[in-house]
């Protein structure tokens, strides 16, 4: 094919940083079918929680523990909690005093491209809302009924939704373009490869 312009728009994919447990047990959100995967989700795990009469399964089943304090992390957990605080309250009453939700970000802020001040209004914004808010906590482990941190804290849950960060699809490693930290390609200003 000939052309004048040639516009390399490929998107990204999640980046699991190599851990293959994280891949294979978490959620994603990544497009509107994700969306919809994860409220469903929940809902099934409200549901399950109904019926299970031991306690720990239905801790598990509670708590919801997002990973990755970028604008996708804080504004997902802020709408998981609106869902069950404004929606699943009136059909699961019983159930609101033992679930969880979690927000867990490697560094020491959220938000981390945004003006310190924006950090600091989004977690004292969501813990007043009772998210809990986990900051410099990197996770190390995540399996079907838990995640553990590298401190060494267990987190028992059946809902791990990994939002940590994105890296360009495979097919970007093949370019023969500079490429910066994480395989992205280097451009100029105007976008444009140099």
């Amino acid at each position: 094919l000939e052309w004048d312009y040639l516009v390399v728009a490929l998107g990204s994919t999640t980046n699991f940083f190599g851990m293959a447990d994280v891949e294979e047990s978490s959620l994603i959100l990544k497009s509107l079918s994700d969306a919809v995967n994860i409220h469903n989700h929940i809902l099934d795990n409200y549901e399950s929680a109904l019926r299970e009469g031991d306690e720990q399964s239905q801790r598990e089943l509670l708590t919801f523990v997002v990973v990755g304090g970028g604008p996708t992390g804080v504004e997902l957990v802020a709408a998981i909690q609106d869902f069950l605080r404004k929606a699943l309250v009136r059909d699961y009453p019983s159930l609101m005093s033992q679930t969880r939700v979690l927000l867990v970000e490697a560094q020491d802020a959220l938000l981390s491209g945004l003006k310190a001040k924006m950090s600091e209004l989004a977690i004292n914004r969501l813990r007043s809302r009772g998210i809990e808010v986990l900051l410099k906590t990197r996770i190390t482990k995540v399996w079907s009924g838990g995640i553990q941190t590298a401190d060494g804290q267990t987190i028992p849950t059946r809902t791990v939704i990994w939002v940590a960060g994105v890296k360009p699809v495979a097919f970007v490693e093949s370019l023969p373009f500079n490429k910066a930290k994480g395989g992205r390609i280097i451009v100029n200003q105007y976008l444009e490869v140099p």
